[in-house]
């Protein structure tokens, strides 16, 4: 397989994957909402395809690994907690005959160290992580919400989840990258600041 054959390959499977999750985002059992490939999905893989050159990732694989690696909550959700485990299990199966096993494992791994930015692993776990991570500063009141309706009796739990959730993030990543959001987090703070003022 040449390298012009093999992209045209990643890019034909991205595109599959992601049909793919959309249903699946759409049924009535997703738990994280019908809205979730809009709201998140979407952000993570724009921000694993432009980090992918900084840290040396192969754009293809990260964007498959992007589009999927949230499978696991998507379809199970009671088993959130082991999600990046189940939603590398899930992407593997999916993606056999499709891609070349190497590509498939690169994928999994990604997948299974996606939960907060890390820098160390593979340039695609690497990059993945860090796309998850970003992604958080551009939905805050999805994220509250969320959090509200699944995680927390309270509002303002929910809310300092979300402080707390953002600040973690940001602290792990990578100073150059995290410049990205830099902007969003300013306006994700003053989000949490006004939701917590109308709280009192």
């Amino acid at each position: 397989m040449n390298a012009e054959s093999g992209k045209s390959i990643l890019v034909k499977t991205a595109d599959e994957m992601e049909q793919y999750v959309r249903t699946c985002c759409s049924t009535p059992t997703n738990m994280m909402s019908g809205s979730y490939y809009d709201v998140h999905l979407r952000f993570v893989e724009d921000y694993a395809l432009k980090i992918a050159p900084h840290f040396g990732a192969a754009p293809g694989l990260v964007r498959i690994a992007a589009i999927t690696h949230d499978l696991g909550a998507i379809t199970d959700y009671p088993a959130l907690a082991q999600h990046h485990l189940t939603g590398a299990d899930i992407t593997s199966k999916l993606l056999e005959g499709k891609i070349p096993d190497s590509g498939i494992a690169v994928i999994a791994d990604a997948i299974r160290n996606h939960n907060m930015p890390v820098r160390t692993g593979s340039p695609e776990a690497i990059a993945l992580s860090h796309a998850d991570g970003l992604s958080k500063f551009d939905s805050p009141v999805y994220w509250i919400c969320y959090a509200w309706k699944r995680k927390f009796d309270s509002f303002g739990e929910s809310v300092k989840w979300y402080e707390s959730l953002l600040a973690a993030c940001y602290a792990a990543m990578d100073p150059e990258v995290r410049k990205l959001v830099d902007g969003k987090y300013e306006a994700a703070k003053e989000i949490i600041a006004a939701a917590e003022g109308g709280m009192r």
